[in-house]
């Protein structure tokens, strides 16, 4: 996972990644790692789901890993057109979803977080602590 991290700190570096603000005057966002997972983060174009393929493929050849694409999901945002966004997947070659479902319980959130978006997992604390 080092080595992949190197690979996209590299290409960033050579202004070919181009990473994402998480808000205005935020910090630029890559990739996030947690054991085996990875998420990768850039901006959505043509040029940058080559970039981020290529590099996937790069790490493949070097590790002799692979990556489970058809375990993999492509999420963008909801303001970028439907073609490109069809696109990024095809290049990919990942499905496009509009939800990344839940990781180790959490769910992964696309859109703004309100009260409800964590009921469920207060719940299941409280039940917890009442046993």
């Amino acid at each position: 996972m080092e080595k992949r991290s190197h690979l996209i700190h590299q290409r960033v570096q050579d202004k070919i990644w181009k990473p994402v603000q998480i808000c205005q005057g935020g910090p630029m966002v890559t990739h996030l790692f947690f054991a085996d997972d990875l998420i990768l983060f850039g901006k959505a174009s043509v040029t940058q789901a080559k970039v981020m393929k290529q590099c996937l493929d790069d790490f493949c050849n070097l590790s002799y890993q692979r990556v489970s694409f058809e375990k993999s999901m492509i999420c963008v945002s909801p303001n970028t057109c439907s073609d490109l966004a069809h696109q990024v997947a095809f290049i990919s070659s990942c499905p496009l979803t509009d939800c990344l479902g839940k990781y180790l319980g959490v769910p992964l959130i696309h859109k703004r977080v309100t009260k409800a978006t964590y009921f469920e997992i207060v719940d299941k604390v409280q039940i917890r602590l009442s046993a």
